[in-house]
């Protein structure tokens, strides 16, 4: 009876030792599932916030120097080319106009214009970074002539402002104001008929 019961103890120890021993092991392994998700988290946002660095969407930074015309909506300092915010314009390969019964070359219109009183002067831009490889920004020549604003004003753009960053400096309210009296005015593109080319 005694060797029996000695055996019996032996083997509830020995089955003790088996559960600990496995719950030991499913700790250790959880502890490095947990590290290595964790890793991979902090790894991931290491990376994320080197983006943020790389392309500060919130930031934005001076560019001055002189300016040449790209298109109709883009200038270029130096090697940094910059799209005017806070305007739409038409572009040649996307839409087509009609004014007054005949083609207008809208995209070629406003090219001239933006050439007419940004290319070739300084401009100082608050510069912003936009999408993929484009910057934004809204720009002024030495006289304190706001490019975009200009452009609404004379009828070759329409105002946006859904993608500007918060805080960002530019009065949007002006450029409604002044869009409001090109349109009655029928100036540009408010005195055509634009469609979207395949519409």
């Amino acid at each position: 009876m005694s060797e029996q019961t000695n055996s019996d103890d032996k083997t509830e120890q020995r089955e003790t030792v088996d559960v600990g021993g496995y719950a030991i092991g499913i700790l250790s392994l959880c502890f490095v599932s947990a590290f290595a998700v964790w890793t991979v988290i902090d790894a991931r946002w290491d990376a994320r916030k080197k983006d943020s660095t790389d392309y500060p969407i919130e930031r934005t930074r001076k560019v001055s120097g002189v300016a040449h015309v790209v298109d109709n909506a883009t200038i270029a300092i130096g090697e940094q080319q910059i799209r005017i915010a806070g305007i739409e314009t038409c572009y040649g390969g996307e839409r087509q106009a009609v004014k007054d019964g005949k083609a207008w070359p809208c995209d070629a219109e406003t090219k001239a214009f933006l050439t007419q009183i940004a290319d070739g002067k300084k401009l100082n831009c608050e510069a912003f970074h936009l999408y993929s490889n484009t910057t934004a920004g809204q720009c002024f020549t030495d006289d304190k002539l706001d490019i975009g604003l200009a452009m609404i004003t004379n009828g070759f753009a329409a105002a946006i402002s859904g993608y500007l960053p918060d805080d960002y400096p530019l009065n949007i309210s002006d450029y409604l104001d002044a869009q409001d009296s090109a349109r009655e005015q029928k100036l540009g593109i408010w005195g055509a008929q634009i469609a979207t080319v395949g519409n």
